[in-house]
């Protein structure tokens, strides 16, 4: 598990859950997804990870899912729902 950002205080702790929940996953402190290079895996689950994930951990994985929260093509790349809605408002003036 790799986080975008630092957990807020007001949230379930990842760092605390995912040990008791998922024992054979590794949460990389760092955020950087260069971290998991070489290890193999043989599941990745992308969910909301706003960095391009680069060829190499692609091509060390056996699969990978990728959860994007937006339409694609038009929505591609990092907050998607924020361009969608800021075009929805901007379609409407």
């Amino acid at each position: 598990m790799v986080p975008n950002d630092l957990e807020p205080d007001w949230d379930m702790r990842l760092s605390v859950e995912s040990p008791r929940r998922w024992p054979r996953a590794r949460l990389v402190r760092s955020g950087d997804w260069r971290e998991l290079v070489g290890d193999g895996h043989d599941l990745i689950v992308n969910v909301l990870y706003n960095k391009i994930i680069g060829r190499k951990l692609i091509e060390d994985s056996g699969r990978i899912i990728n959860c994007h929260p937006g339409r694609l093509p038009e929505y591609r790349g990092v907050r998607p729902a924020s361009w969608s809605l800021f075009n929805v408002r901007a379609a409407m003036r």
